[in-house]
């Protein structure tokens, strides 16, 4: 409608604005808009992606990747070849392309990492997690393979027993009652709540529930069961510098996580794909159970396999009497 619209309009003189002297933004505003049409037909129709972010075609970022060599150049307007190869150089491998100066003709919408080679030992950051490079380790699979103490963990076999998934459905309400404390998002904090009290009356939640207990939704328990089978399989393999990461990594490989708050599908169409509200609350959620449950892991491989002290302290206080 709008290209109908522009091509129908006409200036005072009755002549065509695509024929007049200030046709030309006139025409790219046309050919932008049939071009992301056609993209639109080209690829979210036909499922290749599942949205589309137009402002990521804009010429901004070329702006600000010239201005950033400009800037390494003594703001110079026509560096040489041998200039702009070794500010090029300098952009990918020590620094990221941002706005150089507060001059510039246009501002970064988003923070999007690219990448970059540093020299220094990468430092591990909270907010941040590549699930993108996820790979599956070959020694682990080997290893189980050959008949290690690693048993089978397999969906639908003992993660889905009765007195296991009450147990993690209970873990999942105090999960859900941490991170509710945490998440300021409206939208993702009502998803990690379940209003129905009836589904909850006669599971173990139901039984301890005395009025204070959080009722967690179906899928945070789904993402604490993946995450439960996860830990039963490679938790013989723990020996690693950030053990909860590598677990992390591997649910995500496990799951396809387009499968779990689906409320949230149109809430982050407007957010970064690496750094969206639901790859985040996701991480949140297994972060958590990890650190419960490598907890509990570990106080019970600290204790003694034969508790003595009871035993010792009955024969020596009541010897000979």
């Amino acid at each position: 409608e709008i290209v109908k619209k522009v091509n129908g309009q006409q200036e005072r003189s009755k002549i065509s604005i695509l024929e007049s002297q200030r046709r030309t933004g006139f025409n790219g505003l046309i050919i932008c808009l049939t071009s992301i049409k056609n993209l639109f037909t080209d690829l979210i129709l036909n499922d290749q992606l599942d949205f589309l972010l137009t402002y990521k075609m804009s010429q901004d970022h070329l702006e600000m990747f010239f201005s950033a060599i400009r800037a390494k150049g003594g703001f110079t307007n026509n560096p040489t070849a041998t200039q702009f190869e070794a500010a090029y150089k300098r952009l990918i491998v020590h620094s990221e392309v941002m706005v150089a100066s507060e001059g510039a003709n246009c501002i970064a919408q988003d923070v999007t990492n690219i990448l970059t080679v540093s020299s220094g030992r990468k430092k591990i950051e909270e907010n941040y997690l590549d699930m993108l490079c996820v790979e599956e380790d070959d020694e682990l699979l080997n290893d189980n393979a050959s008949g290690d103490v690693i048993l089978n963990y397999s969906m639908g076999s003992r993660v889905e027993e009765r007195f296991t998934s009450d147990i993690i459905s209970y873990i999942a309400g105090y999960i859900s009652r941490k991170i509710l404390r945490t998440i300021k998002c409206k939208h993702c904090s009502l998803e990690c709540i379940d209003s129905n009290k009836d589904v909850w009356s006669t599971t173990l939640l139901g039984i301890k529930n005395k009025g204070g207990l959080t009722r967690p939704s179906t899928d945070i328990i789904s993402l604490c069961k993946a995450a439960e089978t996860v830990f039963n399989t490679y938790k013989f393999h723990l020996k690693l510098y950030n053990p909860i990461e590598y677990l992390i990594i591997k649910t995500c490989s496990n799951i396809n996580i387009h499968n779990y708050f689906k409320n949230l599908s149109t809430h982050i169409l407007s957010q970064s794909p690496l750094k969206n509200h639901l790859l985040q609350l996701i991480k949140l959620i297994l972060k958590t159970y990890f650190q419960i449950r490598l907890h509990h892991y570990n106080k019970v491989l600290s204790q003694p396999q034969d508790r003595i002290r009871s035993h010792f302290t009955k024969i020596i206080h009541f010897r000979q009497q």
